[in-house]
């Protein structure tokens, strides 16, 4: 009679004999995440190094908003503010440009004084005339830090995917490609990548569609959890107290 204690030696042994034969078969860095069980009737799995991280733009690795009299007023009473806050405008919608057009040199003048003016920068905006874009806290580390696995082979490639169009997209990963000293590229959708890629995305839903767009998973997938896929960080809004990017840095190095 074969009892538990028997099944139990025979998987244990199963283990070590195919771990030793992947060892044997894949000796180079090339095969990363190797899993290995016989418990359970689990399959062998092996993820390569040619995952690609995608990082998605919008309140996951900055924040943009309206340069309005109300944002101006918070800056001049509030110039050692740790929270920047969104805050809704008298203006209507076609006054905001002209405003900032005319007042961009007090807006200038008023954010210099700002202590923590290395986390926000004036850009140009199609719609508002100017925008403010602040940079969320420790984007330099956590892009540092992927920048460093590929370096080490662990990750293939870093694109962003954002939902902007494309010359207000190339203008964001401009900005972020200045404040952090990196030289991050826009992601062609034409161009399918390996099942074992993943995205930084604070938003499930439009990560999801994004995941499909890039083939990393299927269609019928898409309203899945996803989580293999998916290192979600909560929506930045100004808060420079915010060290999301951090987690989500561990979290894909937990992946690779």
């Amino acid at each position: 009679m074969i009892t538990k204690q028997h099944k139990t030696f025979v998987y244990n042994m199963l283990d070590t004999l195919l771990e030793d034969l992947t060892i044997n078969l894949f000796p180079t860095s090339h095969t990363k995440g190797l899993y290995i069980a016989a418990h359970g009737a689990k399959m062998i799995f092996m993820e390569a190094e040619d995952s690609t991280v995608l990082l998605d733009m919008d309140e996951t690795m900055i924040h943009v908003i309206k340069l309005t009299p109300e944002i101006l007023e918070f800056f001049q009473k509030n110039p050692d503010s740790q929270n920047i806050p969104a805050l809704k405008t008298n203006l209507k919608s076609n006054e905001i440009a002209p405003w900032a057009k005319e007042n961009i040199k007090q807006i200038q003048k008023t954010l210099s004084q700002y202590k923590y003016k290395t986390f926000i920068k004036i850009i140009p905006h199609e719609q508002y005339g100017y925008g403010l874009i602040i940079f969320r806290p420790h984007i330099k580390e956590f892009i540092d830090g992927l920048q460093e696995l590929i370096t080490k082979h662990d990750l293939q490639d870093l694109k962003v995917f954002t939902a902007n169009k494309q010359d207000y997209a190339q203008v964001l990963v401009d900005n972020v490609n200045e404040h952090v000293g990196q030289n991050l590229e826009l992601y062609n959708p034409s161009q399918p990548l390996k099942p074992s890629s993943m995205i930084v995305d604070d938003n499930k839903p439009l990560a999801g569609g994004k995941l499909v767009r890039a083939q990393i998973i299927d269609k019928k997938d898409i309203m899945s959890d996803n989580t293999q896929h998916l290192v979600h960080v909560p929506a930045f809004r100004g808060d420079l107290n915010d060290k999301a990017l951090l987690q989500a840095l561990e979290d894909v190095k937990e992946r690779v």
